[in-house]
């Protein structure tokens, strides 16, 4: 039965069993593997299913499951990338690879950028979201996304020689 305040949690349930097969594809989308997709799906159930009070009325219920399993995977992504940095940094601190660009390079070739797009892109690359690092610096979420673009073009031409 629905109330005034939103579904309840059989019907959240329901509305989840009805959309498993799109979330099942919307998982292998992001994922490209069938079984961190299973993984995703499943993650993603119990967080709305636990989360089904904040599902507002009269809402696209595939459209709210959908955001909860991108904000799961990307959360995942930025987890496992920190880690796979600090255990780059440590594998390749030797010099048995002369094209690998290290962490220290690329720290340099950041703290070179104008601090307008240094502030920025330390933000972001420390996992912030636009309109986070947008509240943080008092701009506008518009420059925030035009400073980590130019961020971007001016560090893949400082460190050009670095990559093949």
């Amino acid at each position: 039965m629905e109330t005034q305040d939103g579904p309840s949690d059989e019907i959240i349930a329901k509305r989840l069993v009805d959309n498993l097969s799109h979330l099942k594809i919307y998982a292998f989308c992001l994922t490209g593997d069938a079984s961190r997709a299973e993984d995703l799906l499943q993650e993603t159930s119990i967080k709305v299913l636990l989360n089904a009070e904040s599902f507002v009325y009269d809402c696209s219920f595939k459209g709210w499951a959908s955001t909860i399993m991108l904000n799961l995977f990307s959360s995942e992504r930025l987890r496992s990338s920190r880690s796979m940095a600090v255990a780059d940094e440590q594998f390749f601190d030797s010099e048995c690879c002369d094209s690998y660009v290290g962490v220290h390079e690329i720290m340099l070739a950041i703290k070179s950028l104008p601090a307008e797009y240094c502030d920025v892109f330390s933000l972001y690359a420390d996992g912030y979201k636009y309109h986070e690092i947008a509240e943080r610096l008092n701009i506008p979420i518009g420059t925030v996304k035009s400073r980590i673009h130019t961020a971007r073009i001016r560090l893949q031409l400082l460190l050009k020689d670095y990559v093949s």
